[in-house]
């Protein structure tokens, strides 16, 4: 006789389970890239397509428009360090306490709720940002992901006695490697602003760890003012993150198309979806062809 054992799973229109895995094995192992789909695939495409501008639609058809470098894994990283930065601002504009941590990270003081009820979360690199504040949009940013705007497009600053009058923002890394991927630089004091680390395979200490090792070398940073644990601030945040992961892997290496997660109907049924595609879809007929009635 087997055990009981809690299982999650996936039921077509007829009732019939066509996917299914140990909820043990889904939170802490390889996941079912069909119950995943299924869980997170449209905030993926959604993302993706509104937040990044990485899913294009050309020729009747959605493509992955991105840099594929020879490491899948290397090109999964970096899709998943823009994705961080558009959930921590799409979180921050749900949830004021959330937009009040993050802002409080960034200035490296903690914030007044009336000083988080100003300001908002600016994304960098998102598409958002590009029509909304033009001047501020710069993908290729190599200090700042996100910056705190207010109504008046003033941006938040550092309180801090050793960085006054620097512009406040977050610097976002994802990685599974933080030693081999971005140590040095915070060791070399590159960033200005705090750092940002969601910690896939749970690094975050060894890192840490070896920056206290290395005070000398390192300039003596203060690991609780320029290395945060993405999970410490938002861990629902920084689930959505994990979670993404092997959706995107599966994208890149061709496992998983662009049309696969469209699969849960209400994607198609989402107003975002219908007006993104609309536009999308003029823009591709030429302008003589429109016709406004």
């Amino acid at each position: 006789m087997y055990e009981s054992e809690l299982i999650i799973a996936v039921r077509n229109g007829n009732g019939k389970i066509i996917a299914s895995q140990t909820f043990e094995e889904f939170m802490n192992g390889r996941k079912n890239i069909e119950i995943l789909n299924y869980y997170t695939g449209q905030k993926l495409f959604d993302i993706l397509f509104d937040d990044l501008g990485i899913i294009r639609y050309e020729d009747n058809v959605f493509a992955l428009k991105t840099i594929f470098q020879l490491n899948p894994e290397k090109t999964t990283m970096s899709l998943l360090g823009k994705i961080a930065e558009a959930v921590i601002v799409r979180r921050c504009r749900e949830d004021e306490e959330i937009n009040k941590k993050w802002l409080s990270i960034a200035r490296r003081k903690k914030a007044k709720s009336k000083t988080a009820e100003r300001f908002q979360a600016v994304g960098t690199g998102l598409m958002r940002t590009k029509i909304d504040y033009p001047s501020i949009y710069n993908p290729a940013d190599t200090q700042r992901d996100i910056v705190w705007v207010d109504d008046e497009g003033m941006r938040a600053m550092i309180k801090s006695s050793y960085a006054a009058g620097i512009e406040a923002g977050l610097q976002i890394k994802v990685s599974r490697n933080g030693m081999g991927y971005f140590f040095q630089d915070l060791c070399n004091l590159r960033y200005e602003v705090p750092v940002v680390y969601f910690d896939i395979s749970h690094d975050y200490d060894k890192v840490a760890r070896e920056l206290v090792l290395n005070q000398g070398f390192c300039g003596k940073p203060s690991i609780e003012e320029n290395f945060v644990r993405a999970s410490a601030i938002d861990y629902n945040g920084y689930e959505e993150v994990c979670f993404y992961e092997d959706l995107v892997m599966a994208l890149v290496t061709g496992k998983l198309t662009v049309e696969d997660l469209l699969k849960n109907k209400t994607v198609c049924e989402s107003e975002t979806f219908r007006n993104s595609l609309l536009s999308a879809t003029i823009s591709q007929i030429p302008l003589q062809n429109i016709i406004i009635k």
